[in-house]
């Protein structure tokens, strides 16, 4: 059995690695936002939205799996 604590999205070699940016947006195209879409917009979207509704940044940065950066939450910030 697969352990899936360390990552919501593992890597199907390792599970204690995160899924690639490859296959992310491998998923993105299947699901038919190929060249509208890619991994890391997601993660802005999140970002964005979750700042909008006023969770507290560095809960954020957190599920982002960053560390606390200002110079990286000014970046996704849209």
């Amino acid at each position: 059995m697969r352990r899936f604590e360390l990552h919501v999205f593992p890597s199907q070699r390792s599970d204690d690695k995160p899924m690639s940016d490859d296959a992310i947006n491998d998923a993105i195209d299947t699901m038919g936002y190929k060249g509208v879409m890619v991994g890391h917009g997601v993660r802005t979207m999140f970002s964005s939205s979750m700042n909008e509704q006023n969770f507290k940044a560095d809960a954020i940065e957190r599920q982002l799996a960053h560390k606390e950066s200002r110079r990286f939450a000014n970046e996704t910030q849209r």
